[in-house]
């Protein structure tokens, strides 16, 4: 039996699942459907979990568990609740004004924002996964890092670009040099020429402005270096009303040309090699769009091309406009058209034709470790052993597919539900309540310790809590805090890897409401 609940399925009668809009953040649901379709950051993020990652707001951990989520719905649309509360915790995010509070009235600027939010995702996932040694993906041939240095880290070696920048004097031309890698390509625009200067000619295509931003030349002058990324993740940077023009569709008496294409070729550093064009040849992945509703209102949508191995009907458009939890297929024309000024492209993301299907991903964990449901652990300075009625499993008890057990979970709320009365006496939900897991416990269902919890584990949350519903939880205060708490007191983070090691060995779960508390979880799973 499938958890599906009916208004996910009356907007998204496809077999890919959207995202829902009433948490904070929710703006980043069109790049994180965009980062989920792109299949190495996915098997990246989906590796990560199975690590010892001892950060505790890790965007590539809930990356990985979300990933897994979206694979497991198949249609019913999801929350990405820990993805977009782990962005609050990040203080670089605040710094660069990346949180969106939701408040009425308030308008932000969605298309600087998302770009930003580009940047800023790519290097914090960068860092996030690097170990040492960072397994090598990309093969040996196509390495753009120096092959006598160790391996930068999985985000680096699909995304990144490894460049020189010169930096040339005006009056004496002494150079200076200084090597670099970003993750993501700013286009970059001709500037708007002076009454005297003469015009200068626009690019007639994707790929001419897009290999003139790799090789762009300024008083700056950055040197692309080494091969160009498995992927490409582009901010459009379309900021202003000429370079908004560029994307605008053209008639033509054979009809509408479109500036953004399906595939596109950029010429790689170097010119020429042995006598052969460098040309490499990309395909579009995905595009983030901002949708101006009215001047000062906007939304942000991802228009998907879904790879092969995963489309459910072939002889259908593959894209497929990702509106949060609305899900449709579109045409490429609808997809990658931009009509007027209302469609604006925010970022691109493209894969290397060449390269994509050749990444090795076997040097990558892919399994949970299972004697984590057989240790005692609790980060609580005063847990209370003697007290604790659970007993963690024996390595002989773990389980296999068809083991029964019976699950509870209780929350606490973050944030009261905001609702409105009608004249007619009919409620309006202007914000529905924000919940967190606050304990789940877990009892074996068979065997000859039938009914003996195996876990029973408070989850600690810096979050501000506004009702601890002690009535129905019995949680008090106190319980969820490390310096106070007498109870086994874990990270959320290693809680989830027991629920997903749990999912993935076959367990047969029991219990009341457990679609509404596996949502309110931000998991999906199959009884």
């Amino acid at each position: 039996m499938k958890l599906i609940t009916p208004p996910s399925r009356y907007y998204n009668k496809t077999e890919y699942s959207g995202l829902e809009t009433h948490i904070m953040n929710s703006y980043t649901n069109a790049i994180v459907q965009s980062l989920f379709y792109i299949i190495p950051l996915r098997a990246h993020a989906k590796s990560h979990i199975t690590t010892s990652c001892e950060i505790e707001h890790c965007l590539l951990c809930e990356l990985g568990f979300l990933s897994r989520m979206l694979e497991d719905a198949k249609g019913t649309n999801c929350q990405a609740s820990n993805f977009c509360k782990v962005i609050g915790r990040k203080p670089q995010a605040t710094a660069l004004s990346l949180i969106d509070y939701a408040l009425d009235g308030v308008n932000p600027d969605y298309l600087t924002m998302i770009q930003q939010f580009n940047r800023f995702v790519m290097e914090e996932m960068a860092t996030e996964g690097s170990t040492s040694p960072n397994p090598v993906v990309v093969p040996p041939e196509l390495k753009a890092w120096d092959q006598a240095s160790s391996a930068p880290p999985p985000v680096t070696q699909i995304f990144g670009m490894s460049s020189k920048t010169v930096a040339t004097c005006g009056q004496c031309r002494a150079a200076t040099e200084r090597s670099h890698s970003f993750h993501v390509v700013d286009l970059n625009y001709p500037r708007k020429q002076l009454p005297h200067e003469p015009p200068v000619a626009l690019p007639d295509s994707i790929s001419q402005l897009l290999t003139t931003s790799i090789q762009r030349e300024t008083s700056y002058r950055a040197i692309p270096s080494g091969s160009l990324p498995p992927v490409l993740s582009v901010n459009a940077a379309a900021f202003t009303d000429d370079a908004l023009k560029i994307w605008r569709d053209r008639k033509t008496p054979a009809g509408t040309q479109r500036f953004l294409t399906p595939e596109i070729t950029v010429n790689a550093p170097g010119g020429l090699q042995d006598g052969q064009s460098n040309d490499i040849k990309y395909k579009l992945r995905g595009v983030v769009f901002q949708v101006r509703v009215t001047p000062k209102e906007s939304h942000l949508v991802a228009a998907i091309c879904i790879p092969d191995s995963e489309r459910v009907s072939p002889k259908s458009s593959p894209w497929y406009l990702f509106n949060d939890f609305v899900v449709q297929n579109v045409s490429e024309d609808e997809a990658l058209g931009c009509p007027s000024d209302w469609k604006v492209p925010c970022i691109l993301f493209l894969e290397r034709q060449d390269t994509i299907n050749r990444l090795d991903f076997t040097g990558l964990p892919s399994k949970l470790d299972p004697t984590i449901l057989c240790r005692q652990h609790s980060i609580a300075r005063n847990t209370d052993w003697p007290a604790q009625k659970h007993k963690v499993l024996e390595a002989s008890e773990l389980p296999t597919p068809g083991t029964v057990v019976a699950i509870d979970a209780e929350f606490v709320a973050l944030q009261q539900e905001e609702s409105e009365y009608r004249s007619d006496g009919t409620k309006k939900v202007i914000r529905p309540s924000l919940m967190t897991l606050a304990r789940v416990s877990v009892l074996r269902g068979q065997g000859q310790s039938s009914g003996t919890p195996f876990m029973d584990d408070y989850i600690h949350t810096t979050d501000t809590i506004v009702n601890y519903l002690t009535e129905f939880s019995g949680i008090r205060f106190g319980d969820l805090d490390p310096t106070m708490s007498r109870h086994t007191l874990l990270p959320l983070k290693t809680v989830y890897k027991k629920l997903r090691l749990l999912v993935d060995l076959g367990c047969i779960f029991v219990g009341h409401g457990l679609p509404k508390d596996f949502r309110t979880i931000s998991a999906f799973l199959a009884f």
